[in-house]
């Protein structure tokens, strides 16, 4: 009995290490449109939303850039060079 309840303890606050997956990908194209309201970015034909540690410089409307995407959040945002 203790073995099973050891073993539901320890699978019980494993499981949301796993939870946050942290995949990413690169986003790249024209940046459309900033509204820093509603902490949205056009990216492309697509609308992201800002993570919470993302900053947006309005210079780059317009311009191209690269941006880091997590589940439909933007991590980063920069010029493509």
């Amino acid at each position: 009995m203790k073995s099973i309840l050891t073993t539901l303890v320890i699978a019980a606050l494993a499981a949301p290490a796993f939870a946050g997956c942290g995949k990413t990908e690169d986003v790249s194209g024209k940046l459309k449109k900033f509204d820093a309201e509603k902490k949205t970015v056009e990216i492309g034909s697509k609308s992201y939303k800002l993570g919470p540690a993302a900053s947006v410089d309005e210079k780059l409307v317009g311009k191209e850039v690269t941006a880091k995407v997590g589940h439909n959040k933007v991590e980063s945002i920069a010029a493509k060079s």
